[in-house]
């Protein structure tokens, strides 16, 4: 793989979770949260992906940090909601330890771990889906 395809599979990953974002905008706080979240979901996967096919570490680390904001971000926000947001909660922090494992695997060049950490991505993203769909 080039490093000028890389390159664009880091873009592409980028971009589908900014045009993700944009489907948050709509719907109560917490189905917006859960929106964001499922975007960063689906993007540690994408990143995963990127990182089996060779794309450079450095920016694998900065899409992965701007996850782990994030979801970070996500969490406080859940923790100032009124209710009980018990399942969303948990299928946040599932989201961010994909993000962190993912991070770690990456930085050490552990292929195993990182298609064990975009597995667990995956879960979280169905487990999202699923939690909206109870709306």
């Amino acid at each position: 793989m080039t490093v000028l395809t890389r390159v664009a599979a880091v873009a592409l990953t980028l971009l589908l979770a900014a045009c993700a974002s944009l489907a948050a905008s709509t719907g109560s706080t917490a189905e917006q949260v859960a929106a964001d979240v499922h975007t960063q979901a689906q993007t540690a996967y994408l990143t995963s992906e990127a990182a089996l096919n060779g794309s450079p570490k450095s920016a694998l680390r900065v899409v992965l940090e701007e996850s782990e904001r994030h979801v970070t971000d996500a969490l406080t926000e859940l923790e100032q909601l009124q209710g009980d947001h018990t399942e969303l909660t948990s299928l946040a922090e599932d989201t961010l330890r994909a993000v962190r494992d993912l991070k770690t695997a990456v930085a050490d060049d552990d292929r195993a771990a990182i298609e064990t950490a975009g597995a667990a991505a995956t879960a979280a993203a169905d487990g999202l889906e699923a939690w909206s769909a109870l709306l």
